[in-house]
């Protein structure tokens, strides 16, 4: 009996097992607890998750901006290697003399760099990372109108020092411009970028060599 009440029960019947068998019997209800409101804390993270999803023109147009600078600095750090057998032969020099021409631009970058991140506070980064750029392009152009092994390598110098603003600047940038719940992900993206610069620059350097000379591929 006990069994055949249980057995009814899970049915949805209620009543003894008798009268069911009898065909005296009621469905058990059907209502249930009120539903619990739902609280405003769980409101504001369901509004909350489009917005850190979302990014608005600005924020792609800065990162789209400082992204590419980043990306020529890394060209600019990995440009001459590729050429150094080419150097070798046109300027009747060493291995080890053209290991100084590297030394050059990661001696200026690193004597640089702490400097420019106080310049940076002083002036901003917007001014100084165009300068950046236009000092960074101007050795380039050096290089690549270079007619001494001297004058190649304070180009190099040159591009190393130009190479110091980059950092600074596009953090800089980037936290005045990017909410901080998405700060990481632009930081990301800068990062990306130059590494981007970096996995490029030997096969393009190599390819305009081929099709042109090294002097336009270092311009």
């Amino acid at each position: 009996e006990p069994q055949r009440q249980r057995t009814y029960s899970t049915l949805g019947i209620r009543g003894s097992a008798a009268n069911v068998d009898r065909g005296q019997y009621a469905p058990l209800s059907t209502s249930s607890a009120p539903t619990p409101p739902i609280s405003p804390h769980a409101l504001n993270l369901n509004a909350a998750m489009p917005n850190a999803l979302s990014v608005d023109r600005r924020e792609l147009k800065v990162l789209g901006l400082v992204g590419s600078s980043h990306m020529l600095s890394h060209v600019y750090i990995l440009l001459l290697p590729p050429l150094f057998p080419l150097l070798k032969e046109e300027f009747g020099v060493n291995y080890a003399a053209l290991g100084v021409i590297a030394a050059a631009f990661s001696l200026t970058s690193t004597l640089g760099q702490i400097p420019m991140g106080f310049l940076v506070d002083r002036i901003g980064g917007r001014s100084l990372l165009v300068a950046g750029l236009l000092l960074q392009g101007c050795a380039g152009a050096g290089m690549a109108l270079a007619d001494s092994y001297w004058m190649l390598v304070m180009m190099s110098g040159l591009a190393g020092l130009a190479n110091t603003v980059f950092h600074p600047a596009d953090f800089s940038i980037l936290s005045a411009s990017v909410p901080q719940d998405r700060l990481g992900r632009a930081f990301s993206v800068h990062s990306l970028s130059g590494n981007l610069g970096a996995a490029m620059t030997p096969p393009v350097v190599v390819a305009l060599t081929t099709f042109w000379n090294w002097r336009v591929a270092l311009a």
